[in-house]
């Protein structure tokens, strides 16, 4: 006689598969579950109140940017939106490859329409794992020949307010070359994303920005030269000859910035980008975000760590110039804080305004607990 199998065995094998099957993949669905459900409703939901806050204050005067592409190369886009998201899932690695461009079009605050090319941009997960709120790089020809390139980015990707506050004090403090984020309302293929950044990308823009006829933006990675962009014939490719015209003053000047928001993502090769021109090479300081300062931090080791490849080491020179940098910041950056330039910028960004004063208060307590 044939023995029925027990319910009990049957359920029991049943879980010790189900278990052993989350258990091994247990990275990969807690990043899916953390950046697709709880990231993208967050998303969702400061998208939601952004639009909300700018809609019942009457705020109308944004510049509006629709950008426009066909539905196969959208799909494009979308597909290897996934397989950006993918490949942070099964790995947690940032995105290393090359972005295939495609062709759209763009019309930047009511100006005739310009040919573009289109890709996605952004090495982490917070630049592609919303199907729609996702990041991407444009770069087009105007009529008059200039190239323009923007970054269009969600607000959160920046820090909402600390790039634009750095970079605004880097150009009238040191004279640094300067990057500038625009809030504009995006609309793409005629579907409204809401409030976005238009952050200057290396190219023309750049030079124009900063009043510059030619120049290049590179970066060092790996002992060799990067270069972003070049309206230069005669660049070269010498690392030796352009660390020779890297200023130490401007080392500790960008370090400076990150030392109060105690955040050293800018300093790291693939970020550190440097504009190069009239005989000078000068560092940009870009992807900021503001940390808590808790306790003391060792700023030798810090600064010996980021500016040792550049010939620079921390000594006495360099502390007392630091100390002057911060004493500079405390009377510098309330009175920023409170100026017109950035009151308007504040202003624009009224559904951020929450995220704006506590990135403000916390910068202000940063600046009260460093010691140089």
């Amino acid at each position: 006689m044939k023995k029925n199998t027990s319910p009990f065995i049957v359920i029991s094998l049943l879980s010790m598969v189900l278990l052993t099957i989350i258990f091994s993949n247990k990275q990969y669905l807690t990043r899916k579950f953390r950046l697709e459900y709880i990231g993208g409703l967050k998303n969702d939901f400061l998208n939601q109140k952004e639009q909300l806050l700018y809609f019942f204050n009457g705020k109308s005067h944004i510049k509006e940017v629709n950008i426009k592409t066909s539905l196969k190369n959208y799909l494009i886009l979308q597909d290897e939106r996934k397989k950006m998201l993918t490949n942070h899932l099964k790995n947690g690695t940032w995105w290393l490859e090359e972005n295939i461009k495609v062709n759209g079009e763009i019309r930047y605050d009511k100006k005739e329409n310009e040919k573009i090319k289109i890709r996605l941009f952004g090495k982490f997960q917070d630049h592609y794992r919303d199907d729609d709120l996702f990041s991407f790089r444009v770069e087009y020809k105007t009529k008059e020949k200039n190239e323009w390139g923007f970054n269009f980015l969600r607000p959160w990707s920046r820090d909402y307010n600390m790039n634009f506050i750095i970079n605004s004090l880097y150009q009238k403090m040191f004279n640094g070359p300067y990057i500038n984020y625009e809030p504009v309302n995006l609309s793409f293929n005629n579907n409204f994303l809401g409030l976005y950044f238009a952050e200057d990308f290396f190219s023309k823009t750049t030079l124009v920005r900063n009043n510059i006829q030619k120049g290049s933006v590179f970066t060092i990675e790996n002992d060799s030269i990067n270069l972003k962009y070049s309206n230069n014939l005669n660049f070269n490719y010498d690392i030796s000859s352009k660390i020779e015209l890297i200023k130490k003053y401007d080392a500790v000047n960008i370090f400076s910035f990150c030392l109060v928001i105690n955040n050293y993502h800018p300093l790291i090769d693939m970020n550190l980008h440097f504009l190069e021109y009239n005989n000078s090479v000068n560092p940009l300081f870009r992807e900021g975000y503001i940390v808590p300062i808790e306790g003391n931090i060792d700023v030798e080791k810090k600064f010996n760590e980021y500016f040792k490849r550049f010939n620079f080491k921390f000594d006495q020179e360099v502390n007392n110039q630091i100390y002057k940098n911060i004493q500079l910041f405390k009377e510098k950056i309330p009175e920023f804080l409170n100026s017109k330039e950035y009151l308007e910028f504040k202003d624009l960004m009224i559904g951020s305004r929450f995220e704006f004063v506590k990135r403000e208060k916390l910068l202000l307590s940063n600046l009260k607990k460093i010691k140089v």
